[in-house]
């Protein structure tokens, strides 16, 4: 791993929200602001399986995250744009999401029941094909991309 892809690592360890973007049965976008937790450039979130973006997954895979803070002025702007396809998790390896969790989130106690998850949720996974880092710090508009297939 190199220090830019460890650099962006470093980025979403800093962060606890994303948007995903996901496409409805019609056609229509949906986005929606999620807690993340991540393992390597793989992204995890919970979900009830009736939220709109589940359903969504479950016909279409295709989904798009950002990842950035609030800023009030452009040349500070750094973020992160991820395209990949979401899957629900299965039951193993969502134990040890529950455990990503718990080490982020103090309150996910309370959200996961002590990991006594409840039949209507479910965790579900993206895996990026690419990661595009904005960081308008060296310049209006400076984009780096990793492509994420060789990171497995």
């Amino acid at each position: 791993m190199n220090n830019f892809e460890k650099s962006v690592l470093d980025f979403i360890a800093k962060h606890n929200t994303m948007s995903l973007s996901t496409v409805s049965d019609e056609g229509l976008p949906c986005s929606a602001s999620l807690f993340y937790v991540n393992k390597g450039f793989i992204f995890y979130f919970v979900s009830g399986i009736s939220s709109l973006h589940s359903r969504n997954i479950a016909s279409c895979p295709l989904v798009s995250i950002t990842i950035n803070k609030d800023y009030s002025d452009w040349r500070l702007v750094r973020g992160l744009q991820i395209r990949g396809r979401a899957t629900e998790v299965g039951e193993v390896e969502s134990l040890k999401v529950v455990s990503l969790y718990f080490e982020k989130y103090e309150f996910m106690n309370e959200v996961l029941n002590d990991g006594n998850i409840s039949d209507d949720v479910r965790f579900y996974k993206v895996i990026p094909e690419i990661v595009r880092f904005i960081d308008n710090t060296r310049g209006f508009g400076h984009k780096e991309e990793i492509k994420t297939y060789h990171l497995s």
